[in-house]
């Protein structure tokens, strides 16, 4: 694992910027031509780099990003790679005066293919 925590460790800071600078279509594209040339991982290591990942995600600007991620594994595994990524959105609370206030919308980020527990909580989904 260590060689998934190194190029974990260098896609970081490649993600980070895709993330946010860029919108999902674009920066799904390019880590997805990343994740293509790594090899497809066996359920146990996908499980071991999945905790490599989250412990990344935990030490990284901002906290804990669903999205980011997603974006992590995309670029780190071909099978990976090639799943559709869902994104799912619902607003909190209401509007006031007809506008809507920073922190109405909160979202998700998984992988298509993958139960998530939360996925039926948003009103809105969409799939790339």
């Amino acid at each position: 694992m260590l060689g998934v925590l190194g190029r974990g460790v260098f896609l970081l800071a490649v993600v980070e910027y895709l993330r946010l600078r860029h919108g999902p279509k674009k920066t799904l594209r390019i880590c997805r031509a990343i994740g293509q040339r790594q090899r497809s991982m066996s359920p146990s290591r996908s499980a071991s780099m999945r905790k490599v990942i989250r412990a990344l995600d935990r030490l990284s600007p901002g906290g804990p990003n669903c999205y980011r991620r997603v974006l992590l594994e995309t670029c780190l595994d071909a099978s990976a790679a090639a799943e559709k990524v869902v994104f799912g959105f619902r607003q909190e609370g209401g509007c006031t005066g007809g506008e809507l206030k920073d922190g109405d919308f909160k979202g998700h980020a998984w992988f298509a293919g993958r139960p998530d527990a939360g996925a039926s909580a948003f009103e809105v989904t969409i799939s790339l």
